[in-house]
């Protein structure tokens, strides 16, 4: 067969497994749940909000809404939808990965070890769904990369590419800089002056376009999980978990040794040095931000695919030395496969990273189920405090807040900095009491769960903020034999009334109080 040949079949086997990999293990997680609420409202006709009538982004993924608006139009269910657009965008980084190595002459055995590499990843796996945009900004690093190293001279498509990737996450920002310094380092002055011709009026309309609508030039997650957290305190943790989990320490460690030593004997090309400016940027922004803490890195997932194309890289410049690098190559595949067989927690007191998973894990008939459960005791013009706001905002219309302060634009009013020990990255504020009382809030953090009204939602082993509630406790029985919990400002007679006309059971408390139940 002719190497096109043997590419294009290292291509196809790379999109069948990570595309059958992925689709086995599709999941949902439950912050995918706050870019289902905006489309809705969007296509709705309430606009781009999460509460209509409020002008708040909180989302950082507008290129990601962008492809879930047509299917939200047509009425296809966006759980289906998102994790599919996720696995078709990761089947394209790793058809990309291949093209790339090719292009730059990397030996068969180098490619089919790259795209193997990142095909079994679990990061690549578990993030290509989840619902979140994290795949589809992972495809377009590696189409920007792509297209800087083979196809320098496509200005126009690569300044659409670098807005869109900038729409996708806040960071996306960095590559466009990278781009420039790039261009600028080579000296391709005029194509530099055409690429910022092009790319500085389409970003200046997605900024005016955001300022004009909601006020602001910085998302609202900006300022709800990032502002004024010390976040050194956790970024370099964060990317020393990464280094393990991807397997550069323990066994791969001598393996990379060799690999590097052959690999950069000679003075490095340009695309190493590109690649490399790629995963520098991705990292030093995961240490400057504190990463989010999510299970098997989603933060640092858009460069896996990058980082395989400089272990390809490195491994094509050291194929010379075939023996040392193929038993280099062999020593880096196991300790590759030993990570994915056992991965290292996120940080030291997380749970792992599968029990990780299955808590931010949403079934798709979750949120409906909680609607539905609100629904027994809510009237309209009722709000919902709640610290899950993806599903637990899903399926009604109920105003919710969220409570980190994601759809908040009065974050130094309305919320305080935890303590730190509990103040990791977009977890750090929580509302005042001052809030939910000011804002007559009717469900404060609600729950279904199986626990009747005789077990207190608060007792002496409480953290003393939640001693110090002023609220009550209320549990209202349903039909399946589960309860509906949550705290709430209403006070005893209005949560009578409401039981009486809705012909429903309640049973209340205050905090470390005696429990009174309706008839």
């Amino acid at each position: 067969m002719s190497r096109r040949a043997l590419v294009w079949a290292i291509a196809t086997l790379a999109v069948v497994a990570v595309a059958t990999l992925a689709a086995f293990a599709a999941w949902t997680c439950d912050d995918a749940l706050i870019s289902f609420r905006y489309v809705r409202n969007w296509i709705g006709g309430d606009g781009l909000t999460f509460n209509p009538g409020e002008r708040v982004e909180g989302f950082s993924n507008f290129t990601f809404l962008l492809l879930l608006a047509p299917a939200e139009a047509v009425g296809s269910n966006l759980f289906d939808v998102a994790n599919v657009i996720g696995i078709v965008a990761t089947a394209a980084e790793a058809a990309l990965l291949v093209w790339l190595l090719a292009r730059r002459d990397a030996p068969l055995v180098a490619i089919a070890f790259a795209a193997a590499l990142f095909a079994t990843d679990r990061i690549t796996i578990v993030w290509a769904t989840g619902g979140l945009e994290t795949a589809v900004h992972g495809a377009l690093v590696m189409a920007v990369l792509a297209l800087q190293l083979e196809r320098p001279h496509a200005i126009r498509t690569l300044a659409a590419l670098h807005v869109a990737l900038a729409a996708s996450r806040p960071e996306g920002i960095m590559f466009a800089a990278i781009w420039f310094a790039h261009m600028l380092a080579t000296r391709r002055i005029t194509e530099l002056r055409r690429a910022l011709n092009w790319f500085v009026p389409l970003l200046a309309i997605l900024v005016g376009a955001r300022l004009l609508y909601y006020g602001e030039v910085v998302a609202n997650p900006y300022r709800a999980k990032v502002s004024g957290v010390p976040t050194l305190d956790y970024g370099p943790g964060y990317a020393l978990m990464f280094a393990r989990r991807i397997g550069v320490w323990g066994i791969t460690a001598l393996a990379s040794v060799p690999l590097l030593v052959l690999g950069l004997r000679k003075r490095p090309d340009a695309s190493l040095v590109l690649v490399a400016a790629f995963i520098t940027a991705q990292v030093a922004m995961a240490i400057a931000t504190g990463g989010d803490y999510m299970t098997d890195f989603r933060l640092l997932a858009p460069i896996v695919g990058v980082f395989y194309v400089f272990v390809g890289l490195v491994a094509a410049r050291a194929w010379p030395s075939r023996t040392l690098a193929i038993a280099a190559m062999i020593a880096f595949a196991a300790g590759h496969a030993y990570r994915q067989l056992d991965p290292v927690p996120v940080f030291r007191t997380a749970n792992p990273p599968a029990e990780h998973k299955r808590i931010l894990t949403i079934a798709r008939e979750q949120p409906a189920a909680f609607a539905r459960a609100l629904a027994v005791f809510a009237e309209p013009g009722d709000s919902v405090l709640a610290d899950w706001a993806g599903y637990m905002s899903y399926g009604h219309s109920l105003r919710t807040i969220d409570a980190t302060g994601l759809v908040s634009k009065h974050l130094s009013r309305d919320f305080y900095l935890r303590a730190p020990e509990e103040r990791l990255p977009g977890h750090a504020r929580w509302p005042t009491i001052e809030f939910m009382q000011r804002e007559q809030l009717t469900f404060i953090f609600p729950k279904v769960n199986t626990r009747p009204p005789e077990d207190p939602e608060i007792d002496e082993h409480a953290a003393a903020r939640r001693r110090e509630y002023p609220f009550l406790h209320v549990t209202v029985p349903l039909a399946d034999g589960r309860f509906l919990r949550f705290f709430t400002t209403l006070d005893a007679p209005h949560v009578l009334a409401r039981a009486e006309a809705k012909h429903i059971r309640v049973c209340f408390r205050p905090a470390l109080g005696a429990l009174t139940c309706s008839r």
